[in-house]
């Protein structure tokens, strides 16, 4: 867009020539029209919005005459913008497959690519039109020399939203706990109208609340609102009913809590939403991420089968209450047969395609009705892997699941933090990465301490520091204590930071550079969780006698098995 407002703006001596057209296409909701007129508006020409529906009447040659006087006011007032939007009403495809034959579209379609290839462009006279049906349109349009550019308007992501959510919140008053980055990574996947939404919708709540700014939690609270609807708290469960969805909803955390990479948990909830939830559990990503795995997808899968084999193991019995999950659940493991090529039976076979991209993105079968019952089978095999992986882990941690849903069933809603102390107590745990507790050094999965600890630093040191010499770690348990020891080479005293505050032991070390500017982070990874940073996570420890001693480049961390103190200070002198 940068390059088509400066050929606008700019002289073409050099023979460069002005693009006569411009399609955006993105989905719903992504700000194509806002962006066209942005556009205009840099350029500082004239700007003329249209629908395409407003070439369409029921009278013959009244949408074609629409397009000559259109393209010939836009003439004398050269150079100068016009934007179509929804262009598909009148340029699509002629081809009887689209539905072709009618006359009066047809006629206004050919006007118009009559006119686009009348008109001379030096005159900086630029059409831009805005889709999110692409495939239906004529590929005479879409052929160089009319649009000769396509402009995919996607999603934004997590930068993007940062940078939308602040233009729409620039007229709202906020207090000082916003944080736009913690919002944005909580709404991946929304388009810049759902953000625009939840601004408003936290203003809303914060006047009905009687403040005179918007807080955190009112924009968190908004983002509840837009995804599952407002609370309806006049819908009474039978007490049964609740501890039905109280497991239900635990089952989902639990699961999510028991598997390795997981998003962790930021809110369950057994308060019924106006979209029909009677409870849900939400996840708060870690970071942005376009790829996704086979192993994560199966995870995936098995955090949403969690909630009816919480049922299955309580209860010996299943609800209604899991349609929802079983039906997004098949969704994901039709795509990584059909789609991903993520089974051995059909390698990389592509046996669907998506039709409609940008709008319900339907899948459009692409094999026989033999393979499909082949499909069907593969699908229900991967559901029953991750049903009973669900039920197993759950059976495993019974006592832990009876323990946190009868807490849910007297708060109702509970938050990360709290739920994290139920997984994280008694002894040291590797936070984010191995969530079991240790029993002798040992956990239920059979990982040491020194495993978990060695697959931090493996995570979080990035490889050149193997190339100066390679790093070593490991942890040491006595009745008193546990050591932590990690021989960091090229890394000094000074920056070297370790904090511990509300039970978590953070790490970061930063290695220097020849640039002053440039420092390194090693150690600690920059993962979200609220507000609270990634770390270990330690029960029952006296922060006051943790002592940490860094020579020579190694460092050792002495962390004692007591009371923990009242005192505030949470920075540990490093020795």
């Amino acid at each position: 867009m940068n390059s088509l407002i400066s050929l606008i703006i700019r002289d073409t001596e050099i023979g460069a020539k002005l693009p006569k057209g411009a399609l955006l296409v993105g989905p719903p909701g992504t700000g194509k029209t806002l962006l066209a007129k942005a556009v205009a508006g840099e350029a500082g020409v004239p700007f003329f919005s249209l629908s395409g529906s407003d070439f369409v009447e029921m009278f013959v040659g009244v949408g074609a005459s629409r397009v000559r006087d259109l393209f010939k006011q836009a003439q004398s007032m050269a150079p100068c913008i016009i934007f179509i939007d929804e262009i598909d009403a009148i340029g699509k495809s002629r081809d009887s497959q689209y539905g072709g034959g009618n006359d009066e579209r047809e006629q206004t379609l050919n006007q118009l690519l009559s006119e686009m290839d009348g008109f001379d462009s030096s005159k900086g006279l630029v059409i831009l039109g805005a889709t999110n049906r692409p495939e239906v349109l004529d590929k005479a349009l879409l052929r160089p020399g009319r649009f000769d550019r396509r402009i995919i308007v996607e999603k934004p992501d997590l930068k993007g939203r940062v940078d939308i959510l602040k233009v729409h919140a620039k007229d709202v008053l906020m207090d000082d706990s916003v944080d736009f980055d913690a919002i944005a990574l909580a709404t991946s996947g929304a388009v810049g109208s759902d953000l625009a939404n939840m601004i408003n919708e936290g203003a809303i709540m914060a006047v009905r609340a009687g403040r005179k700014a918007v807080s955190q939690a009112d924009l968190f609270e908004a983002v509840e609102v837009v995804i599952a609807g407002k609370e309806k708290k006049d819908r009474i469960l039978g007490k049964e009913e609740k501890r039905i969805v109280a497991y239900h909803e635990v089952g989902h955390a639990l699961v999510t809590a028991l598997q390795k990479d997981a998003e962790p948990v930021q809110k369950i909830t057994i308060v019924p939403r106006t979209m029909g939830a009677l409870g849900y559990t939400m996840q708060l990503p870690e970071e942005e991420k376009y790829l996704v795995s086979k192993e994560e997808m199966l995870n995936q899968i098995t955090v949403m089968l969690g909630g009816r084999a919480a049922e299955e193991v309580v209860f010996n019995m299943v609800s209604t209450g899991a349609s929802n999950d079983i039906e997004r659940a098949t969704q994901s493991a039709r795509s990584m047969v059909t789609v991903y090529g993520m089974t051995e039976r059909f390698d990389m076979m592509a046996l669907e395609s998506i039709q409609n991209r940008y709008l319900d993105g339907r899948a459009v079968r692409n094999c026989s009705e033999a393979t499909s019952t082949l499909v069907d089978e593969e699908i229900l095999k991967i559901i029953r892997q991750c049903h009973n992986k669900a039920i197993e882990l759950l059976t495993e941690n019974r006592d832990l699941l009876d323990e946190i849903s009868e807490y849910l069933l007297e708060k109702e809603t509970i938050f990360g933090t709290d739920f994290e102390k139920f997984i994280y107590k008694g002894g040291l745990c590797m936070f984010g990465l191995v969530p079991f507790k240790f029993n002798n050094g040992e956990n239920n999965k059979g990982l040491t301490l020194n495993d978990v600890f060695n697959d931090f630093f493996n995570e979080s040191m990035l490889s050149d520091l193997s190339a100066n010499g390679g790093f070593k770690t490991d942890i040491k348990e006595t009745p008193e204590e546990y050591v932590l020891h990690a021989e960091l080479p090229g890394v000094k005293k000074e920056d070297i930071n370790i904090d511990y505050d509300n039970n978590y032991l953070t790490i970061s070390a930063t290695k220097n550079t020849d640039s002053k500017e440039k420092k390194e982070n090693y150690l600690r990874r920059e993962r979200r969780y609220g507000s609270v940073s990634r770390g270990f996570y330690l029960n029952n420890v006296n922060k006051d006698l943790i002592k940490a001693k860094f020579d020579n480049g190694v460092l050792n961390v002495h962390l004692p098995k007591k009371e923990k103190s009242e005192k505030d200070t949470n920075k540990i002198v490093v020795e």
